[in-house]
């Protein structure tokens, strides 16, 4: 049986500061994040950065949390997979944060339980990033470590220059340009809380490396050929 993986980086659990000091630490100890997780970083994240920052994302949370809803990125998160899942109603649709909950690795894991053997896998951060889309697979790969019968993957790491992205993105922008700015506003706040330089990341052409997201069709393809090249990617 075909699955769908939808990855995504996450959200806290309440717009709290108490809600908020487990999620950036568990954001800002990803090696994929902060590249250098020596003392000197530990020290800086514990002793400063956990003390004060919770609480003011917390106020710039609250004012994006819905009563109803919640979290905006938890909420779209959610009617992505059903519409997703609508559109192929024979193939099970889930997705899993790199950073809170519901985790990738619970997600994954129940999954190949419920008897999933292939896994189409969508990181849903559509030009690649070391921060990001390397952060995904890290967390896919190492709930596989844990496994006994590890799926064939396909994963799209790339997907920013495909032709039905782009309409969709253009849609998306002209429909809810306003909605979009806010939810945007949640996770540009992640980028003041860490050092510059681990904002960057190195711009390599999408044509060059070509899109990794293509149609797959399991009653042709089998075995190891699942596994997606892309999947190898370097760090960005």
């Amino acid at each position: 049986m075909t699955g769908i993986l939808l990855i995504q980086l996450g959200t806290p659990e309440a717009p709290t500061a108490e809600a908020l000091k487990p999620y950036l630490k568990q954001f800002l100890s990803d090696p994929r994040v902060i590249e250098k997780q020596g003392w000197k970083w530990k020290l800086i994240l514990n002793g400063f950065i956990l003390r004060s920052r919770p609480k003011e994302s917390a106020e710039k949370y609250a004012r994006i949390w819905d009563p109803v809803t919640g979290s905006p990125l938890m909420h779209y998160t959610r009617r992505q997979t059903e519409l997703l899942q609508s559109r192929f109603p024979n193939a099970p649709v889930n997705f899993g944060m790199i950073v809170g909950s519901p985790s990738v690795r619970d997600v994954a894991s129940q999954m190949v339980r419920n008897g999933v053997t292939r896994l189409v896998v969508l990181p849903l951060f559509p030009q690649y990033s070391a921060t990001t889309t390397a952060s995904a697979t890290d967390s896919l790969f190492k709930t596989f470590l844990q496994e006994r019968r590890v799926p064939a993957m396909r994963i799209a790491t790339s997907y920013a220059t495909h032709p039905a992205s782009k309409l969709r993105s253009g849609r998306t922008s002209r429909s809810c340009h306003g909605r979009r700015n806010t939810t945007w506003s949640a996770s540009t706040d992640f980028r003041r809380a860490m050092p510059k330089r681990a904002t960057r990341t190195r711009r390599k052409s999408s044509a060059r490396r070509g899109n990794s997201f293509a149609a797959w069709d399991g009653r042709r393809d089998s075995g190891a050929r699942h596994t997606s090249r892309g999947s190898a990617a370097p760090s960005g």
